[in-house]
């Protein structure tokens, strides 16, 4: 991207690996990409601002990210750096935590700011103090307690950090790394690790419904809704959504876009989840007994790549990914409810091409027709279906996945050609792709000519009629 000073103010890849013959931008500001063996490719008009290295980050792979309470920003690197972006949308200070990696930025409940490293756990405050309780713990995540504290996630032990210590929960001398943290409404921890869903109520935790084959999978994320149901992240199984003892899934036979979801969070104030797959990003609208699904993915312009956390303040959506920070609201995206279109692309006549029209009147021997068309679907082009007919020949609809139709030998009369597409299996839709033509009829079978032909054998045996009629009075006359 280039401001009007003609410098580069971010750069993002798009359709990586296509070959890029032209782009266009229309009135809408949406730009198309005419590709080389791909077809023609579109990204949506979009207000979605990237952060990465040309922004002044210090790596494109963008961790983990917050927003506070003034509008400020602070996201985490994979090079073990903190970044602070102001509320105009600048990098205004990057600081180095000696660290391999940021795993996860908290806000806790006075606006103060936690960081979860490799080794350490830091707090942002008018300055940065380490609050490591142990030093050889990597820590993988932290989270905010019921009661202010800070709950954090190591291996084979869990700590809760308040202003003066940090006490240990539990230690299982094991190697599970905890990878999620949540505490629920009614004190118990909810844990997820590479082994499954663990739980905590006070004694040493308990793998949560192992039997259910999910959630003794690897867990990545937790978050709580605003009514107290648990949200659970699943590498291949969708997210779980756990309402005491009651369990159900949301995955792909839901409309979920994909089942290896990475990172969940919830809105607090709404029914909204934020879902981040490995696919793209879904927005969840949860009710008490009823859900609905808008996926959101390179379909629809978000070019995000790996996603490794997403986060909402208000409306805001932060995506960090391998690409960097994306930042926008819902509003700046458009879902992947594009309906496919379908267009006439040629018309042979004999084979031999011609003018594409909404009508032909052919002669009796333009009987031949061969007819190609195209459908157009920017999120499944390969998913394409189309059916036909040919009234008044055809009384139902024929389906293909060919987008050539040859009409051989067709006898006189009108017709009318009508052809639709779908994408993914959909249901048909109203649009359609149409045009009429008519073989007149031979010459001779034209009610003209029967009529003259008639006449003519009319007048025909009248004359011989009347040559008969003129010798039968001759012979009476001898």
């Amino acid at each position: 991207f280039i401001d009007k000073n003609n410098t580069v103010t971010s750069c993002q890849k798009y359709f990586e690996g296509y070959v890029i013959n032209g782009v266009y931008e229309d009135n809408s500001h949406n730009f198309w990409f005419a590709t080389r063996g791909e077809g023609l490719l579109m990204s949506p008009s979009l207000n979605i601002r990237l952060f990465d290295k040309l922004s002044g980050l210090s790596d494109n792979n963008v961790t983990t990210a917050v927003i506070k309470t003034d509008g400020t920003i602070i996201c985490g690197t994979q090079n073990g750096n903190i970044h602070t972006i102001n509320k105009d949308y600048k990098v205004i200070a990057t600081t180095n935590l000696q660290s391999v990696s940021v795993k996860k930025i908290i806000n806790d409940k006075t606006d103060n700011t936690w960081v979860a490293c490799e080794r350490n756990i830091f707090l942002l405050d008018k300055t940065i103090t380490k609050k490591t309780p142990n030093e050889n713990c990597p820590y993988k995540t932290i989270a905010v307690a019921n009661d202010g504290a800070i709950l954090a996630g190591g291996i084979g032990r869990v700590f809760k950090i308040n202003n003066k210590s940090a006490d240990v929960l539990f230690n299982l001398y094991k190697t599970i790394r905890f990878y999620s943290v949540c505490e629920n409404k009614k004190g118990q921890l909810f844990l997820g690790t590479e082994k499954g869903l663990y739980l905590f109520t006070g004694d040493n935790p308990k793998p949560f419904h192992a039997e259910r084959k999910p959630l003794a999978g690897w867990i990545d994320d937790i978050a709580q809704t605003k009514d107290g149901r648990m949200l659970v992240t699943t590498r291949y199984s969708g997210l779980a959504v756990i309402n005491n003892n009651t369990i159900q899934f949301i995955n792909t036979t839901n409309g979920l876009q994909s089942n290896n979801c990475i990172s969940v969070f919830a809105d607090t104030m709404t029914n909204r989840v934020y879902l981040a797959t490995n696919l793209g990003l879904s927005v969840i609208y949860l009710n008490s007994k009823s859900f609905v699904i808008k996926n959101y993915s390179a379909s629809n312009g978000l070019f995000c790549g790996t996603i490794y956390s997403v986060y909402e303040s208000k409306g805001e959506i932060l995506l960090s990914t391998d690409k960097g920070l994306l930042v926008f609201t819902e509003n700046d995206l458009k879902p992947a409810n594009e309906v496919a279109k379908i267009y006439l692309s040629s018309i042979e006549i004999n084979n031999k091409a011609t003018p594409l029209k909404q009508n032909y009147l052919l002669l009796p021997t333009e009987n031949n027709l061969k007819i190609t068309y195209r459908g157009i679907a920017f999120n499944k082009p390969k998913s394409l279906e189309y059916r036909y007919k040919l009234l008044p020949q055809d009384t139902t609809w024929s389906s293909t996945s060919s987008n050539i139709i040859i009409y051989s030998a067709l006898p006189a009369g009108k017709y009318k050609f009508t052809v639709q597409v779908r994408a993914d299996s959909k249901t048909w839709t109203n649009e359609e792709a149409t045009f009429d033509f008519e073989i007149i009829k031979p010459f001779w079978l034209a009610w003209w000519f029967i009529l003259s032909e008639v006449i003519i054998v009319l007048f025909i045996l009248r004359f011989i009629n009347y040559k008969r009629n003129i010798r039968k009075r001759k012979i009476g006359d001898k």
